[in-house]
């Protein structure tokens, strides 16, 4: 049997980090950023600041644990991580944090969104593990000069988080790991959606966030294919971003079934009304 859940899981590594202390935590000035970590027989990060003229990063390493892959793309509000084990184990995380300012927003108005994954993870014996985790959280910065902080983890990283006084809103996550005693390969294409209020002068903070880690002999998880977000319903709003980019390049919505239905009914009254009239 595998583990489905719809909320951010405490598992590994990066469940650690997310409740260490940041006493040490230094507030960084980028407000738009991709940040990768990898953690194998080499360990580090990179904090990238994005912007019109740099809006995608993606990289391959290998070494005697694993083959890691990783990327990001502003423009298209995706992340990708894969991990393939050789014997011991591999993580590769991916995040992107851009800003986001609402226009044409008269009165508080609820923000839909989605956040798709595709991907698959595979082990092959009773001693193998994989796991992948996506999420999407929002947050409310406003008045907040700067909105992220990185924190040295034990001279191993430096990971980055938005300080405590951003006000987190919203968060739609999907995480799946194999489990003991069960092995083989498992596919995955699922899609998450989530809300959030927004009003007009305030200033909105988006944290994406890809997690593949793998180990064993022949394991992997791969989730390469992305992690995807994409604003579903902005209910006649527009938006700016920090990075300039974000979801720039990104496909359009598509309507919803009912959308389709109320067009259909539009049509055909319209129809009808020139058969009457003609």
């Amino acid at each position: 049997m595998l583990s489905k859940l719809t909320v951010v899981s405490a598992i590994g590594l990066l469940s650690f980090i997310a409740v260490s202390p940041s006493a040490h935590a230094a507030v960084i000035t980028e407000r738009s950023a991709i940040e990768s970590i990898i953690l194998a027989d080499t360990s580090g990060s990179q904090l990238l600041e994005t912007g019109v003229g740099d809006t995608s990063f993606s990289q391959t390493y290998e070494d005697d644990s694993a083959v890691l892959n990783w990327k990001a793309d502003t423009s298209t509000g995706t992340v990708g991580t894969s991990s393939y084990s050789k014997g011991d184990s591999g993580q590769t995380i991916v995040k992107i944090f851009d800003t986001i300012e609402f226009s044409g927003l008269l009165t508080p108005t609820t923000i839909s969104y989605s956040l798709g994954m595709d991907g698959s993870f595979y082990t092959d014996s009773l001693f193998d593990s994989a796991y992948f985790q996506s999420y999407v959280r929002i947050y409310d910065i406003t008045g907040l000069d700067s909105w992220l902080e990185t924190e040295d983890f034990f001279g191993v990283f430096d990971d980055t988080t938005p300080v405590a006084e951003a006000n987190e809103l919203s968060v739609t996550a999907f995480h799946v790991s194999s489990e003991e005693g069960v092995y083989g390969l498992f596919s995955f294409d699922e899609l998450e959606n989530g809300m959030f209020t927004a009003e007009a002068g305030k200033t909105y903070g988006i944290e994406i966030l890809g997690n593949a880690f793998s180990t064993g002999e022949n394991a992997y998880s791969d989730f390469l294919n992305t992690s995807t977000f994409g604003f579903t319903d902005l209910g006649g709003a527009t938006f700016t971003s920090g990075s300039g980019t974000f979801l720039s390049a990104a496909a359009p919505s598509v309507p919803e079934p009912l959308s389709f239905g109320m067009l259909g009914l539009g049509l055909l009254g319209l129809t009808w009304r020139r058969i009457r009239t003609s």
